[in-house]
C-alpha cells in the first residue's frame, strides 16, 4: 500500500512541476495553486522517504552513492528555492502572508530554482529508472511484444530531441541567468510545449540511467 502511494505521489508531482513550466500558459492563479499542491506532494514524498535521511550518515560513500546524495540534494535544494521565492512573489494562494518584498531576488531564485529543478528532477528519475523497468517487466511486458534494443534506440532520440528542445525553449539562457524574464509563444498548441519538456525530461533519464550504469561497469558492481 506504502509502495503504491509513493508512485502515485511521484507521478502526481511531476506531473505539477510539468504543469507550472507552463505558467505563462495559464492564469496567475492556477500557477499558483498547483504550486502549492506540489509543495505538498513534494512535502509527502520526503515523508514517505524520510529513512533516506536517517541513513544518510551512516554506511561507506561509494561513487555510486554520492552521485545520489548529490542529485538528492540540489533537488531538494531547488524545490525549497521555488518554494520560497514562489511564497513571497505569491499574490493569490499566499497573499495573506504579506511577504512582497524583494521581488527581483524571489523572481531570480524562482527562476533558477525551477530550470535547475527539472533537470534535477528528470535526472533524479533516471537514477530510479531501474525500478520502472523492473514494474514493466513484472507487470506489461507480458502484454507486448519484446524488440530487442528498441527501448536504448528509442530513449537515445529521445534523449537527442531533447537535447534540441533544450535548445529551442532557451533552457540554458534561463540555467544561468542571462535573462530574468521567461518568454513563450502563446499561439502554441500546449500538446507541443510540452511534448518538447517530456523530451527534455527523457533527455536528464537517459543520462542519469546510462551513466549509472556505465559507472557500474567501470567499477565492477
Amino acid at each position: 500500500m506504502k509502495q503504491k502511494l509513493k508512485i502515485i505521489i511521484d507521478i502526481l508531482m511531476v506531473g505539477l512541476v510539468l504543469g507550472c513550466s507552463g505558467y505563462q500558459l495559464f492564469s496567475q492563479a492556477l500557477h499558483e495553486w498547483l504550486g502549492a499542491i506540489a509543495l505538498l506532494t513534494f512535502i509527502i514524498h520526503n515523508i514517505l522517504n524520510r529513512s533516506w535521511y536517517r541513513h544518510l550518515l551512516k554506511g561507506h560513500y561509494t561513487s555510486i552513492r554520492c552521485v545520489y546524495i548529490i542529485v538528492n540534494s540540489l533537488v531538494v535544494f531547488t524545490m525549497l528555492m521555488q518554494m520560497i521565492s514562489g511564497i513571497m512573489m505569491s499574490r493569490v494562494v499566499f497573499d495573506f502572508l504579506n511577504m512582497h518584498y524583494l521581488i527581483s531576488l524571489a523572481r531570480r531564485m524562482h527562476i533558477l530554482g525551477a530550470y535547475w529543478g527539472f533537470l534535477l528532477i528528470g535526472l533524479h528519475i533516471g537514477l530510479h529508472w531501474h525500478m520502472c523497468i523492473h514494474y514493466y517487466q513484472k507487470k506489461v511486458s507480458h502484454l507486448m511484444i519484446p524488440i530487442p534494443h528498441f527501448s536504448f534506440v528509442l530513449s537515445a532520440l529521445i534523449a537527442i530531441y531533447g537535447f534540441y528542445a533544450m535548445i529551442k525553449r532557451n533552457f540554458f539562457t534561463y540555467l544561468f541567468l542571462r535573462n530574468e524574464f521567461v518568454f513563450m509563444d502563446f499561439q502554441e498548441p500546449l500538446l507541443f510545449f510540452y511534448l518538447d519538456y517530456f523530451m527534455i525530461i527523457g533527455l536528464c533519464i537517459f543520462i542519469s540511467y546510462y551513466g549509472i550504469k556505465l559507472l557500474r561497469q567501470v567499477k565492477g558492481i
